[in-house]
């Protein structure tokens, strides 16, 4: 007698169940929405803010090779670069004394020859085979040049070249100078980077000219292929990379100056976990 009260009494609790789960769910669904609203917000900040940070650094190290790039365009106009050996020595001994995070200033004969050097030659030292050398006869302008460990000092470095011109616009010769990568550093050391995280500056072939922390462990290395197709990317979009220190980091790059000054890219990570 008592069952179709009962299942009356089932059916009101179920239409009231339903009721108060169908008043619930915008809100519910409200939050999940807003959630993810915060979220896609709080990863599109991170990135702009790296982004912004990475560019600073791109910016720094622009800064350092648009300077050296000046040197060399005032030492190709001076005339004891082109005289006596002694005179061009004693010249560029001066400025390197003069200049901050430069190992050597020299002269490039059109046969590769080293003829004058700021720092003493021990014994004859060809840089015929050298593409930064080849590239500024050939396109007659500045070239900042790959990773190289110096013949003659012996250290980490970039060599940075510009074509010396007479009169004529005849490609005489090239001057050079080679830039310290611990000095190439100094320029991203104002860049306050969050806990775990790397910046990375490479040349064109993916080698490592720059990186923080542990600067003189990496330099000379590879990045990975993943990592290097990134950076040299169109668009050069965030992307999250395991990167060879095993760690996952969200990741945005940037060129260091335009394409006439450099094919270096920098790029700084930050751990997707913290």
């Amino acid at each position: 007698m008592n069952r179709p009260g009962l299942f009356r009494l089932n059916s009101l609790r179920s239409r009231l169940m339903l009721l108060v789960a169908l008043a619930i769910l915008p809100l519910a669904m409200m939050t999940i929405v807003g959630g993810i609203r915060e979220r896609e917000q709080a990863v599109h900040a991170s990135e702009e803010n790296l982004r912004r940070l990475t560019n600073l650094a791109a910016a720094n190290e622009a800064q350092s090779i648009e300077r050296a790039r000046q040197i060399l365009v005032d030492l190709a106009s001076v005339p004891d670069l082109l005289g006596p050996t002694s005179g061009c020595n004693a010249l560029l001994a001066d400025v390197l004394d003069r200049n901050e995070g430069y190992v050597n200033f020299g002269l490039i004969q059109l046969n590769g020859e080293i003829s004058c050097s700021a720092v003493p030659m021990l014994h004859p030292v060809n840089l015929g085979d050298r593409s930064h050398f080849k590239r500024a006869i050939a396109e007659r302008r500045f070239i900042a040049g790959d990773y190289v460990f110096g013949r003659v000092i012996r250290r980490h470095t970039i060599n940075l070249t510009y074509p010396v011109i007479d009169r004529s616009g005849t490609v005489v010769a090239v001057v050079f100078a080679a830039m310290d990568l611990a000095g190439l550093d100094t320029f991203v050391n104002d860049i306050n980077l969050p806990p775990g995280s790397v910046l990375v500056t490479t040349d064109a072939n993916g080698t490592i000219i720059s990186r923080r922390p542990d600067p003189e462990r990496w330099f000379g290395t590879r990045v990975s292929g993943r990592m290097r197709d990134a950076m040299h990317g169109a668009g050069r979009r965030a992307l999250v990379i395991r990167d060879d220190d095993g760690v996952e980091r969200l990741h945005t790059f940037a060129r260091v100056g335009g394409p006439a000054l450099t094919d270096y890219t920098v790029t700084i990570g930050i751990p997707t976990e913290t």
